[in-house]
């Protein structure tokens, strides 16, 4: 009896710990080509599910998708307009928070912060790095329109797939609203027959 408690858990462990892998390798190698991410490391991007991708690779993918109907990138990568500009500082092969110099393997929560300004180096930082910046982070990242969750665990993964689709619905509501009013707004342009 008590080597069934046992082998549970030990399942459990062995779960963790492929959890654990994963999100070490999406934090490593590319999402589309599984090429090391240190090799491009001036040309990557993110989608908005915290996956990050060689933007050659992601060029490459787009133009074989409308050749061959091949869908390597998922749904969600319709063009490299949805896609984000991530500049990692890096320890030999690993990503490293500029902040804390902790390495970013996927257990340390890590962001890519998305801003207007084109002058800042680094922009991916850990959780506890953008908490003890503080009030300063946008001084000195400028204002932050967007922070993505690099390699999120699968339970964080499915609340961002799931808002992101609320978002997109919302949005798709909202322009069917405003076809609908303008539908129903007779033309200045059309004059009255008396």
């Amino acid at each position: 009896m008590r080597s069934a408690g046992t082998s549970s858990k030990q399942q459990i462990k062995d779960t963790k710990n492929d959890q654990e892998f994963e999100l070490d390798r999406v934090m490593k190698f590319c999402a589309v080509s599984d090429r090391p991410l240190h090799e491009t490391r001036d040309a990557l991007v993110v989608c908005r599910y915290g996956l990050i991708y060689s933007k050659e690779s992601v060029i490459e993918a787009l133009l074989e998708r409308k050749q061959e109907k091949n869908n390597s990138l998922g749904k969600h990568v319709r063009s490299l307009k949805g896609l984000y500009a991530v500049r990692f500082q890096w320890n030999e092969e690993t990503p490293v928070c500029p902040v804390t110099s902790r390495s970013l393997n996927g257990q340390i929560a890590a962001f890519a912060l998305i801003s207007d300004r084109s002058d800042i180096g680094v922009n991916v930082l850990s959780q506890h790095g953008i908490e003890q910046i503080g009030k300063d982070l946008e001084d000195e990242y400028g204002p932050i329109k967007r922070k993505i969750r690099l390699a999120p665990p699968p339970d964080e993964l499915k609340a961002i797939r799931a808002s992101i689709i609320a978002e997109r619905n919302e949005r798709k509501r909202a322009k069917k609203d405003r076809e609908s009013s303008a539908e129903c707004k007779p033309s200045p342009h059309k004059q009255s027959k008396h």
